[in-house]
């Protein structure tokens, strides 16, 4: 693990060009409205290096309501989208990841967006995407 940041709520770090992202349980709606795109939007360039990476974000310490908010929040971002290579979010419960699957339906996006309450799975699709795109240059 290198390049350890943590800012507020969330923790963030670079391992094998993937950007991690962890909430605690602290978040509250003040800090989703108010602060987390900020910090997510200065901490991705900082952490790209001029690359696109996929990042992973881990919602499973979150409550259902948040991992809501910051799901919406960060999945139609269109600074985060310009940023990032693709999405991948991590949630506690099959019933929520299936309502997120729902959003996700209705929302356009360029950027590919995985949902999961499984890490490795989630882990492997955002390598093989990392694989897929570094195989085209």
């Amino acid at each position: 693990m290198k390049n350890e940041i943590i800012l507020d709520n969330v923790k963030f770090w670079l391992d094998q060009d993937l950007i991690h992202a962890t909430f605690n349980s602290h978040v509250d709606k003040r800090f989703i409205e108010f602060e987390a795109e900020v910090i997510f939007i200065e901490v991705i360039k900082a952490m790209s290096y001029g690359k696109y990476r996929p990042i992973l974000i881990d919602l499973s310490g979150v409550s259902r309501l948040n991992s809501i908010r910051l799901f919406k929040l960060f999945s139609s971002n269109a600074q985060i989208k310009s940023l990032v290579l693709s999405k991948s979010f991590i949630v506690k419960s099959l019933d929520l990841k299936f309502f997120l699957e729902l959003f996700k339906i209705g929302s356009s996006t360029i950027v590919p967006i995985k949902i999961s309450t499984d890490y490795t799975d989630t882990l492997k699709f955002c390598n093989e995407n990392y694989a897929q795109f570094n195989a085209s240059y």
